[in-house]
């Protein structure tokens, strides 16, 4: 047969992991959320130092710069919403309906233009309505999706 030819693969974000985020985010609801009625979602993003990260700081990915991914605590709502631009640099607004009552876990999806990386940045929404952030989720679980390890 013929002889095997080493090939050198290009970089790829896909194989890439960043070890630590450049991206923060802090979520706010505007109160307690109930199954079966819409809730907005208030995103404030920025990068380490604290700047607001606008839509120029951010690639499009899947035709969008910012997606959520919703998941209840038990698992059994999963929902991905894209937000949109607001009024301010660094925020976004992102509307979900719950299917279920009690506490959410999301996860921000962004890519910074500053290294082409996809993150994921976790968050917590209570049931209560109470403001969720980058340290909600804990520092273990942020580690975790910031590396993907």
């Amino acid at each position: 047969g013929k002889a095997l030819v080493a090939r050198r693969i290009p970089y790829s974000v896909v194989c890439a992991r960043s070890h630590e985020p450049t991206a923060q985010v802090k979520v706010r609801t505007g109160g307690a959320m109930k199954a079966g009625q819409a809730s907005v979602l208030h995103l404030a993003l920025t990068d380490r130092a604290g700047k607001p990260l606008s839509d120029a700081d951010l690639l499009r990915s899947h035709s969008e710069r910012v997606h959520v991914l919703l998941c209840d605590a038990d698992g059994r709502d999963f929902q991905h919403v894209a937000a949109a631009p607001g009024n301010e640099p660094g925020t976004y607004a992102a509307s979900f309906t719950p299917q279920q009552e009690g506490d959410y876990h999301l996860w921000v999806h962004v890519v910074p233009a500053s290294t082409a990386l996809p993150e994921f940045l976790p968050a917590r929404l209570e049931g209560s309505g109470q403001d969720g952030g980058e340290d909600s989720g804990g520092a273990e679980e942020a580690q975790l999706f910031a590396t993907g390890e």
